[in-house]
């Protein structure tokens, strides 16, 4: 009899409906896409304003990035000043020429979007950075960057700092010629494809304070990690450090933004409501915009690592399908070279033989990203 009283229970509570529901903030059920503007007014001398633009996603959207291109932007001074702040390229971001701005006066950033609308930064005064002291890094196994910092007037205590990464890269089969419109020539400096150079922005948020301490000093702060192996570092990488001094607000904002994108993905996942910045759009003013402009002079700092310092750090190998062929040719009728399939290029020629050929994935770096021309800092 207990038995079936026991049975009769489990199947009431198997029938009740659960009292566990998901939480979902207000924003994360908008449908539209939310604005994201990361950037800092650079009031440094000399200095240039990066800002990139993009729109938030859904938590089911397979697309990880939505660049906002086609806008305009402007930096204001609070006498009216305005300059231009223009596109770069399609990934969303703008970029201002070298600028001297006064460190004393307050900048806003304007942005009218492609679609008509138009957003806008409150005004804000522009904060002292100091100067890196160091940026380093350590090699237990994974190499692992850190930065150093101090102000000796003791004004910054809050810190925020993202990189560039630069790397160089190379095609996994390796050609003196170049094949272009059934034209083979040697390849030169300006066309050569065996060598190329990638590049990324940060997608760390990266902070630190010295609030609590006596003296304002930040030493060995985190900055990056670079899992062993990995193909940024089969040759020679770049990290082009930038730091940034913030206001107490801006900080307790990227404060909620670290937690959120730890949270949630990435910082181009849609927000929680209660992140609140310092932008808003001027037609529609309940409408939420992410992000918070600071003005402050950035202080940079640029670091090179080479994999011949490294200790156990093996060749990241792609893996890909090097086909080759060998193709019959008549040497006098170069520099002619007609071949049927545009997807193989010459890979080397056999002494009075023929001509062996490669799939171009495997003889051109930029099949990998990036560009095969070198940078000018390499």
């Amino acid at each position: 009899m207990r038995i079936c009283k026991l049975f009769l229970w489990v199947l009431l509570l198997q029938a009740m409906p659960s009292c566990k529901r998901a939480y979902e903030p207000a924003v994360l059920k908008q449908t539209d896409q939310l604005l994201v503007v990361n950037g800092v007014i650079n009031t440094g001398s000399n200095g240039q304003t990066h800002i990139n633009l993009s729109r938030t996603r859904n938590l089911q959207d397979t697309v990880v990035f939505h660049p906002e291109t086609g806008a305009t932007i402007y930096i204001e001074g609070e006498g009216g000043q305005q300059y231009p702040v223009t596109a770069v390229n399609d990934s969303g971001d703008y970029v201002s020429e070298a600028l001297h701005l006064s460190a004393a006066a307050k900048y806003r950033l304007a942005i009218s979007t492609r679609d008509g609308s138009h957003y806008q930064s409150e005004l804000v005064s522009s904060v002292q950075t100091p100067p890196i002291d160091s940026v380093s890094w350590q090699q237990p196994f994974d190499i692992n960057f850190f930065v150093s910092t101090h102000d000796p007037s003791g004004n910054a205590r809050f810190y925020r700092w993202d990189f560039i990464e630069t790397w160089e890269h190379h095609a996994q089969l390796v050609t003196p010629w170049h094949l272009e419109n059934n034209q083979l020539t040697v390849a030169t400096e300006a066309n050569q494809t065996t060598v190329c150079w990638s590049s990324q922005f940060s997608k760390e948020i990266v902070m630190a304070n010295s609030a609590a301490l006596g003296e304002d000093r930040i030493s060995m702060q985190p900055l990056h990690v670079i899992a062993n192996p990995d193909v940024r570092l089969n040759y020679r990488m770049s990290l082009l450090v930038n730091q940034y001094a913030l206001t107490p607000e801006a900080y307790n904002y990227w404060q909620i933004v670290k937690k959120n994108s730890q949270q949630l993905g990435t910082l181009f996942d849609q927000m929680p409501s209660q992140l609140i910045g310092n932008l808003v759009c001027l037609d529609r003013p309940t409408e939420l915009v992410l992000g918070y402009i600071s003005a402050t002079a950035v202080q940079s700092m640029r670091i090179f690592v080479d994999r011949r310092e490294l200790v156990d750090w093996p060749l990241a190998v792609t893996g890909k399908d090097c086909e080759l062929n060998n193709f019959d040719y008549n040497p006098f009728l170069l520099p002619v070279f007609n071949y049927s399939n545009d997807n193989f290029s010459v890979y080397y020629f056999i002494t009075n033989g023929p001509a062996v050929m490669a799939r171009r994935t495997c003889l051109d770096c930029r099949y990998d990203g990036g560009k095969n021309q070198k940078p000018a800092f390499w």
